[in-house]
């Protein structure tokens, strides 16, 4: 198999994931400011998505 094809596949399979693991998270949710210096999921979501260009 090529290495682009390969990349590719498990690119597409950790986008399911990251879309599966989103499935039912409610806007309040999604923005909630967990206490201390955790990040919220939003941040979280957004740093894997434009982590991966």
């Amino acid at each position: 198999m090529e290495i682009s094809k390969a990349l590719q596949e498990q690119l597409a399979s950790a986008h399911w994931l990251l879309e599966e693991t989103m499935n039912g998270v409610t806007p309040d949710i999604f923005t909630w400011q967990p206490p201390g210096s955790a990040a919220t999921i939003a941040d979280n979501y957004l740093h894997t998505v434009v982590g991966e260009d």
